[in-house]
Order: structure tokens, then C-alpha cells, then sequence
């Protein structure tokens, strides 16, 4: 028996790095994906390579930064797949790298938008087909620069990710008795395109992120993924309201 048999899951930026990853992942152990993101030539490969597993698989073009866009998520998920059992909030973006006193106003904004501003749209929208059907899901995409403070020039980027975990821990609070779960991941640097142009850009900061990790390396994609079963599984039925941490040792 596979373990997420079944289960209708929406990951808001499936498109590449840990998202791709977990759907692929996801798929292997039986869920049925709604992949969104804003390329829609990467989505639908994406969901080509899904649907080799032999699950039902969906790209939605959407703009989590968009009230609409999300609502029309949510609303065609629950039209064409009949419930929404997990909602996987990973679309995030790190912003411009510079220090606190040079960081401009409207970096701060795309920032808190795309990382934490999405992830109240998302959680609202899901909550209320979740509530419908008594039972849900939803795991929020975090980070260890949500724990510990981030001295890499990404300020925005930090507050948005300890946002997270304090929106998780007050909706789990909130929802524990209506059947549904919150819980976030709380990843340290992970080798994907995000880490790959920051280090492509400054490429001092690659023996930075791996030489602040005890472990002595960065995270493959794939590590962080089976996390991201577990939690969207029964297995972790008794969960909720926690910021799982995947860090190779950093937060020690």
C-alpha cells in the first residue's frame, strides 16, 4: 500500500527545485498532484513526469502574489479532483541580497508578498474546502533563516520565514479540533536554482552555506522531499502546529 494513496495534494511553486522534487516524490507514493507555478512550460512538464506514475496530475498557472489567481486554484482543484486533502505552501523567493541599510522598500514588499502574504491566501482558501470535508493538511515551507537570525544580507527574507511559523503555529492552534493540521519545514540551504544563482552571483557564499551547516555540505532536494511525505502522510497523524527542522546541524 502506498503511503498517500489517494490523497489530492496542491503545491503552490511545483515547478523546479524542492517543489518538483516533493511532487515527484509525492507521486511515487501514490498522491494525486495539483502542481501550480507561474511557467507554464515547466509546469506541464512537471506534470508530465508526474503522470508516469500513474496518478492524476494537473498544472494551474497561478500567481500566489494574486487573490484571484488563488481562488481560481482552489476553486478547479475542488471542481476536478473532489476534495483537497493537503496543501503544500513552497512558492518563495529570497529577494535582492544587500545589507539591512541599503534594502529598498519595494524588495521588502515583493518579499513579504510572495513568501508569507501567499501563504495567508492559500491557507484561507484551502481551509475552507478542508472544513467542507472535514479533515485536512497544509504544511508551510519555512526555513532555518525562520529560527535563527540570517547575516547573508537577506532581512526580508528572514522575517518573512519566522512570519511563517507564527502564522503555523496560530491557525494549527486555531483548527486542531476541526480534523486539520499545520505544520511547517524548516530546510537549510538546499542545493536548488534559488542557491544556485545566489552562489552564481556571490560565489564566496557556496563554502559559506555549507561551511555553517556541521553536517559539512548542502541538502540535496530529494532529503528535504521525504520530509515532506511524511508530513503530508498519516504517519504523522499526531503532528501538528511544529516548524520541522532539516538543517544538517545549523540551528545546533
Amino acid at each position: 500500500m502506498k503511503r498517500l494513496n489517494g490523497k489530492n495534494i496542491v503545491i503552490t511553486g511545483g515547478t523546479s527545485g524542492i517543489g518538483r522534487t516533493s511532487a515527484i516524490k509525492l507521486a511515487e507514493n501514490g498522491a494525486n498532484l495539483i502542481i501550480s507555478g507561474r511557467n507554464e512550460e515547466r509546469g506541464e512538464l512537471v506534470r508530465k513526469e508526474i503522470s508516469a506514475y500513474g496518478v492524476k496530475a494537473k498544472f494551474i498557472q497561478c500567481d500566489v502574489t494574486n487573490r484571484k489567481d488563488v481562488e481560481t486554484l482552489f476553486k478547479v482543484t475542488a471542481s476536478e479532483f473532489g476534495s483537497i486533502d493537503c496543501l503544500f505552501n513552497n512558492a518563495g523567493i529570497e529577494g535582492k541580497i544587500a545589507s539591512f541599510s541599503d534594502s529598498t522598500e519595494e524588495n521588502w514588499d515583493h518579499v513579504i508578498s510572495t513568501n508569507l502574504k501567499s501563504v495567508w491566501y492559500c491557507m484561507k482558501n484551502a481551509i475552507k474546502y478542508m472544513l467542507t470535508s472535514g479533515k485536512g493538511n497544509i504544511l508551510n515551507m519555512s526555513s532555518t533563516s525562520g529560527l535563527v537570525g540570517n547575516g547573508f544580507g537577506m532581512t526580508a527574507y528572514s522575517a518573512s520565514k519566522f512570519a511563517i511559523i507564527g502564522l503555523t503555529k496560530s491557525v494549527a492552534l486555531e483548527y486542531a479540533r476541526h480534523n486539520i493540521r499545520v505544520n511547517a519545514i524548516c530546510p537549510a540551504f538546499v542545493e536548488t536554482p534559488m542557491i544556485d544563482a545566489i552562489c552564481a552571483e556571490n560565489p564566496k557564499f557556496k563554502r559559506k552555506f555549507e561551511a555553517c551547516q556541521p553536517i559539512g555540505r548542502m541538502a540535496k532536494p530529494e532529503e528535504i522531499a521525504n520530509a515532506v511525505v511524511y508530513l503530508c502522510s498519516d504517519e504523522s497523524s499526531f503532528t501538528t502546529g511544529t516548524a520541522f527542522v532539516i538543517d544538517g546541524g545549523l540551528t545546533i
